[in-house]
């Protein structure tokens, strides 16, 4: 059976400059997925938001949502900075994760250009 992965991106460009890097890092996030046999059920993507500690992330609290419904098996993020430029917020994020039986998946670690 495919594990179930989502992907999430967080950028803090707004308009045209974010275009051309959320789709290559996203793509990076689908080659992930299918280097593992997974497939993805969601995308989510934070445009315009910053990645330090107590930034608001609409897209990654839709996501923390999704998680804790107990059946998605991946996260998967280009690059830890991408979740979140703040140690505390990646700690909370992870154990929440783990809490839900989900694990975090780096694209960059998996996908080389």
């Amino acid at each position: 059976m495919a594990k179930t992965c989502i992907i999430y991106d967080r950028t803090n460009l707004k308009g045209k400059d974010r275009a051309l890097p959320c789709v290559q890092r996203v793509d990076r996030c689908k080659a992930a997925v299918s280097a593992i046999g997974g497939d993805i059920v969601g995308v989510f993507e934070d445009v315009g938001v910053s990645g330090s500690e107590g930034a608001k992330a609409p897209a990654r609290d839709q996501l923390m949502q999704r998680i804790k419904a107990g059946d998605i098996d991946y996260v998967v993020v280009p690059d830890l900075a991408r979740l979140s430029r703040s140690v505390v917020t990646i700690m909370n994020i992870t154990s929440e994760m783990k809490a839900s039986g989900a694990e975090l998946l780096i694209a960059h670690d998996l996908v080389r250009e």
